[in-house]
């Protein structure tokens, strides 16, 4: 009986060490700062894994191409690797009593490359370098790509189940509290590992919307508590009292007069709130704010253009229980009772104004942690104006206004466009660091990343830029939205994800 034990462990042992062993033999990794694991060893003061650049089985030639060396008290180290689109070498060193050891045999893998991180194609250009930040890194959604704050590629998005890189459209690309990563991709929200691995998926069922989609859009959140929040979109029948001739065409809607009313389909703004199994927890709708659309519909009159109030942000302040929803063709922030779903405060503007002096078409709406409103002004209707970050203090009681307490943007002279005559109205983010620093990724057609300190100090500034095809000239790449991994503790969050 136990000769047939030890002879099944015999068999199997290998495997379950081989198990412990990452990455795996063979692996091609889509990253090139790497969790390396592999079996603990007894009375080893330390662990040392060594990283040679080509595939050997020979030590001779493996010293000779080592690029890098990294040691742990730990049976897993993190360590990094030169370049994408190459073949690596690895063995894992262990000192025990004072003397060096090599464990196990040499292990091998590979750096996959893509053309979203081909620095021939795509390259984060750095402008003015950083000493506070030096160890943070930054998600681009243009292409999908992380990159250390000296401009250089670490990670990129490898593709979904049945989804090509190249069919993959990143929004909102940005790290989790529980170091996950979190994107949309057209209608449909991820979450995925550092790995690539799927971990879950929105379920897309229409329980809001009464369609066969959410609409999912914009932004899409882990909450603390393992739940999800998301924008979503639904289609609501509302009855006007302007004329049906001067009411502007709607795509596949059109209206009827019925005894001097129109009824006519828009759209209003859904927030959906997701359990880790996917059920529906909560939910809100602007439509039920807004009742009948009464106040909807005067604005749209005055505004005719006007048929999407546009929900672009929102940020839930599980400290508060309030949430703050952005709505940019209205230029107005909500705050919201939550769980209540009352809307405590209106602030902002709701006419067209070159004069308006908080906020224009803004997005990423957030709270800070001193509890001040802050977020990328888009600036639109002032001709003059440039997009930036704003802080503003909410007021001791309702129906007041919010109070700007600070703002900062770009030098002209500083601005990065494709196209300056365009307007300055499609994305942006901004997200607060420590010592209320702040991170901004600028809106289109503006290609500038930046840190900004409260003493109006740029701290690092950065272009994302991408090579012309027929010209072969390097020009400003625009996003959505950029966001920050604050340091390497995060990042490493994210490399030992479970």
């Amino acid at each position: 009986m136990f000769k047939v034990f030890f002879a099944v462990l015999f068999v199997f042992l290998p495997c379950v060490i081989s198990a412990q062993v990452a990455p795996a033999d063979g692996a091609k990794l889509h990253y090139r700062i790497i969790g390396f694991a592999f079996p603990a060893e007894n009375q080893v003061t330390e662990y040392a894994v060594e990283i040679a650049k080509g595939g050997y089985e020979s030590s001779e030639v493996f010293l000779k191409n080592k690029v890098g060396s990294y040691s742990s008290r730990e049976n897993r180290v993190i360590g990094e690797v030169p370049d994408f689109g190459a073949d690596y070498t690895w063995r894992v060193l262990v000192t025990k009593q004072g003397k060096k050891e090599q464990i196990g045999s040499f292990h091998h893998f590979a750096t996959g490359m893509i053309k979203n991180v081909d620095t021939a194609f795509f390259r984060l250009k750095i402008r003015q370098p950083t000493a506070k930040y030096k160890d943070a890194f930054v998600f681009m959604d243009k292409n999908g790509v992380l990159y250390n704050m000296a401009g250089k590629p670490v990670w990129y998005l490898p593709g979904l189940p049945n989804v090509p890189i190249e069919n993959i459209t990143v929004r909102d690309m940005k790290i989790t509290p529980q170091g996950t990563i979190t994107f949309l991709n057209g209608t449909a929200a991820y979450e995925i590992s550092y790995n690539g691995d799927l971990l879950w998926q929105a379920p897309d069922r229409g329980e809001m919307s009464g369609e066969n989609t959410e609409h999912y859009h914009h932004e899409f959140t882990k909450l603390t508590n393992g739940h999800y929040m998301i924008l979503g979109n639904e289609s609501v029948l509302c009855k006007s009292s302007a004329d049906i001739n001067q009411l502007p065409e709607i795509a596949g809607t059109g209206g009827e007069p019925l005894g001097g009313t129109a009824m006519i389909k828009q759209v209003f703004g859904t927030l959906l709130e997701y359990d880790s199994d996917k059920r529906l927890v909560w939910s809100w709708r602007t439509s039920g704010f807004f009742k009948k659309a009464e106040m909807y519909w005067h604005m749209s009159k005055i505004r005719p253009e006007l048929f999407d109030l546009h929900e672009n942000s929102f940020f839930f302040s599980e400290k508060t229980r309030k949430i703050y929803l952005g709505l940019k063709n209205i230029n107005q922030v909500y705050r919201i009772a939550y769980p209540a779903g009352n809307v405590e405060r209106v602030y902002g503007k709701n006419e067209r104004s070159e004069a308006s002096d908080l906020f224009s078409m803004h997005h990423a709406c957030k709270l800070s942690g001193k509890g001040l409103i802050y977020l990328f002004n888009n600036n639109v209707y002032d001709l003059g104006g440039v997009p930036g970050v704003v802080v503003l203090q909410e007021p001791g009681a309702p129906g007041q206004q919010l109070k700007k307490v600070w703002e900062f943007h770009l030098p002209a002279g500083e601005l990065a466009t494709v196209d300056a005559a365009r307007p300055n109205g499609a994305g942006g983010n901004v997200m607060e660091l420590r010592d209320d620093d702040m991170f901004v990724s600028m809106c289109d057609p503006f290609g500038n990343l930046f840190i900004v300190n409260r003493a109006k100090k740029l701290l690092w500034s950065a272009v994302l830029e991408g090579r012309d095809q027929t010209s072969e000239n390097w020009m400003p790449s625009t996003q959505y939205r950029g966001s920050v991994v604050a340091d390497t503790k995060l990042l490493n969050s994210m490399i030992w994800h479970k």
